[in-house]
């Protein structure tokens, strides 16, 4: 015959061991996740071609229309195909995911574009 105490105890442990299993299942889980949505965004913030040797490599054209953002992340400017923007480089405003800090000239705006909707140029 077992006491209430006993059973109180064994119970506990169950409990413990439930406890701790759900938390590593938790961490596997979220890392399993991590790696796979880490690697999609990795491959979506970097430009797909690179600039060639001849290329400046702040140099850009606007391949599909965007929204230029100031820092607080406000629209200030729409960007349309066929501009040309120049990345600010060295970078002195604060980065943004996924974003390249620059001018368009034609359009007197600076700002925050995608770097998706953008294309090294090399005109």
């Amino acid at each position: 015959m077992t006491s209430d105490v006993t059973r109180r105890v064994q119970r506990t442990r169950v409990g413990a061991r439930w406890t701790v299993l759900a938390g590593v299942a938790t961490i596997i889980a979220a890392s399993a996740l991590g790696g796979i949505f880490g690697s999609r965004h990795a491959a979506r913030s970097t430009p797909e071609t690179a600039p060639t040797a001849g290329c400046r490599p702040n140099r850009y054209e606007v391949e599909q229309a965007a929204d230029v953002l100031d820092e607080d992340g406000d629209l200030v400017g729409r960007s349309i195909p066929g501009d040309t923007f120049f990345r600010e480089i060295p970078e002195e405003h604060a980065p943004r995911r996924y974003r390249y800090y620059g001018t368009i000239p034609s359009r007197h705006l600076s700002g925050y574009v995608m770097q998706a909707k953008l294309k090294p140029s090399c005109a």
